[in-house]
């Protein structure tokens, strides 16, 4: 049994504590880390994974190459087992539209299909190959829908810097081979999140506002309106300077952000004051913006400092940002592997 003076240092003990877990909720952002990542073991013969995407059950949708040979490989590939099943007909009819690679197809939320490109036209196929619908137009980039019943894609207007979304679907009325019916203009220095519903699709401005307190503008269009939605809001987070990606969960409820932040400030002559704190980290929101918080985060050297605005993959930043279909955990690739997040 305790004494007074036992009880009242456990008191102060207790106190001290809680004040401590107080001050823990003030720390500077990237100074503690709730969560790592986890690898996923690949075939070491896989030099460069070009385009993945999850499925359903835990498998992917993989293109590699080995990096002695020409020709890549495409299939589906089960991590946690190991096993490999080669899907050709998928290496014969995808081909990029744009310089990056990662955009070679886009699996459906329910799994069952796959949006892909081949010789400017998009196609969307069962699983087995088998078509179902053709889209005589180009795009640069497509995102699908929550209900898996349409999608939206992507296109540079020539010579303006400006780019245009448009909707698509799979509904069975649907004419093959049409283009939309129009085209919204989306303006410049937009990047695109995904759909948040069947015609609604969320932008986020890739300019940051404020170095000291930055903060990205985010909004949605209904694409079936063809005009801005009432949904507008502002993502804020201290010392943010770049908004390298951000994507919608499968189910279309929440966002994950790929943000570097600065905490060096600017000196009078307006430029930064060297050495100082920059990190590259993961965050969660909803699509409304509430609950935003950070996942997991790492610091840059000083040195690589100068490498953020010409060189992000020479400084090893996380690429290939996904969901899993399950929107739970996301995936990314990082010095050359793969990896997984805990999103929840």
């Amino acid at each position: 049994m305790l004494n007074a003076p036992s009880v009242t240092i456990l008191a102060i003990a207790c106190m001290l504590a809680g004040l401590r877990a107080l001050a823990t909720q003030g720390t500077p952002v990237g100074a503690v880390h709730a969560r790592e990542p986890v690898e996923l073991k690949l075939p070491e013969s896989w030099a460069n994974v070009e385009c993945y995407r999850w499925l359903a059950d835990g498998k992917m949708i993989v293109r590699y190459n080995t990096g002695k040979e020409a020709q890549s490989h495409t299939g589906e590939y089960a991590p946690w087992s190991g096993s490999w099943r080669p899907l050709p007909w998928l290496d014969a009819a995808s081909t990029p539209l744009s310089d990056s690679e990662d955009n070679l197809f886009e699996a459906s939320p329910d799994s069952t299909m796959l949006l892909f490109y081949s010789n400017g036209n998009q196609i969307v196929s069962g699983l087995d190959g088998q078509k179902r619908v053709t889209s005589a137009y180009p795009v640069d980039r497509s995102w699908w829908a929550p209900d898996s019943n349409s999608w939206v894609g992507m296109r540079a207007v020539p010579g303006t810097g400006a780019t245009e979304l448009a909707l698509d679907s799979v509904a069975p009325e649907r004419a093959d081979g049409n283009a939309p019916r129009r085209w919204y203009d989306l303006g410049r220095h937009y990047l695109v999140a995904g759909m948040v519903t069947s015609t609604e699709v969320l932008v986020v401005s890739e300019a940051v506002q404020s170095v000291q307190n930055g903060w990205a503008s985010v909004k949605s269009f209904d694409l079936a309106k063809y005009r801005s939605s009432r949904r507008q809001w502002r993502m804020s987070v201290p010392d943010l300077t770049t908004v390298k990606d951000a994507k919608v969960s499968p189910d279309g409820r929440r966002l994950c952000w790929l943000l570097v932040l600065n905490s060096q400030r600017l000196n009078v002559r307006g430029s930064r004051d060297f050495p100082g704190n920059v990190e590259i980290g993961f965050w969660v929101s909803g699509t409304d913006g509430i609950g935003l918080h950070r996942l997991w985060s790492y610091d840059l050297k000083p040195d690589r400092v100068d490498l953020l605005d010409h060189g992000w993959y020479r400084m090893g930043g996380p690429s290939g940002v996904q969901w899993l279909p399950d929107s739970s955990r996301i995936s990314f690739r990082w010095n050359h592997k793969q990896w997984t997040l805990d999103a929840k």
